[in-house]
């Protein structure tokens, strides 16, 4: 495994913060004329969290279509790597902790996959976990079971490489 860099990480907080700003500031300027009552302040909070995880996900969409996720190996110290580090805080940090959870029900899984760039035909929904959603290309009327998990990526010491995953049509998985 590799040590994620200063750079990624300074990216990353940058991007995030971003989104917070932006998640304030449009919960403010929405919310704050309605009379909420007592419920002001959960709302408001519920309100900002998704509106976070709103503006996250098009600032990580805009940061793959930059440095996007490819089928390759990644050398140490590249382009790609950086990309991958600052791919992979976003993941740790804002992605996975709602979907490891098992927070989101199932059928809105399959909205939080496509989101962040699973490509998933019409009927297919996931009751286990996709860890690499840009490269996991899945058929019509599929179905990725509970607790099933869906990896492209492998680590071995220092070697890291990714290879996209095909599922086809018709499937049952787990």
């Amino acid at each position: 495994m590799r040590k994620i860099k200063a750079a990624p990480i300074i990216v990353f907080s940058l991007i995030f913060s971003l989104s917070l700003v932006l998640a304030i500031v449009t919960t403010c300027g929405l919310l704050s004329f309605i009379p909420l009552g007592d419920f002001r302040g959960i709302t408001l909070v519920a309100a900002a969290v998704l509106f976070l995880y709103f503006y996250s996900i098009i600032f990580y969409r805009l940061f793959l279509r930059i440095i996007p996720l490819k089928e390759e190996y990644i050398e140490e110290g590249s382009r790609e790597e950086f990309g991958y580090h600052v791919y992979l805080l976003f993941n740790l940090i804002l992605f996975f902790p709602i979907i490891r959870t098992k927070f989101i029900p199932v059928p809105l899984t399959r909205i939080i996959y496509l989101s962040l760039g699973a490509s998933l035909g019409s009927n297919t929904y996931s009751g286990g976990t996709i860890l690499d959603p840009p490269l996991t290309y899945v058929g019509a009327n599929t179905i990725i079971g509970e607790d099933a998990l869906l990896y492209s990526h492998a680590i071995e010491g220092h070697r890291l490489s990714h290879t996209a995953i095909h599922i086809g049509d018709n499937v049952t998985i787990g």
